[in-house]
């Protein structure tokens, strides 16, 4: 199944059109670090999982609200799943993709930015709330 799965990836990822590549939508952030920019084939591999990622949430709703046969419903939530777990698989290709070409791979905070910008990123401090108190 996995060669079928790496088979099928490669042609989807090749079949793409400029027309249908996803962008990230994140804005540039001032404390955000510029290490590079995606290449074709990581917006390829980007717009793939989103396109995943969108029929997986499609289907989940549509499952949600079924009126069919428990038959036809599971059928509907099957492909859900299909969906979730390939966008899950393409997130980690891309992102291993992404370290391959930068060869970042120390660094646990890498993002992507609107206008296919690749940065490092820091995380915000942990919020310290103040004892809780009744009344």
């Amino acid at each position: 199944m996995l060669a079928t799965f790496l088979k099928m990836l490669s042609i989807e990822v090749g079949a793409l059109e400029a027309k249908d590549f996803y962008e990230p939508d994140f804005e540039l952030l001032p404390t955000d670090q510029k290490v590079g920019e995606l290449s074709e084939h990581l917006i390829r591999l980007w717009t793939l999982w989103k396109i995943n990622e969108k029929f997986s949430d499609e289907s989940f709703t549509e499952a949600k609200f079924f009126r069919g046969t428990a038959d036809e419903k599971q059928q509907v939530l099957n492909k859900a799943c299909e969906f979730q777990l390939k966008a899950a698989t393409l997130e980690m290709i891309f992102w291993l993709e992404v370290r391959e070409e930068t060869n970042l791979w120390d660094k646990p905070n890498l993002g992507v930015r609107k206008g296919r910008i690749v940065v490092l990123f820091e995380l915000p401090p942990p919020k310290i709330m103040g004892p809780f108190r009744l009344g």
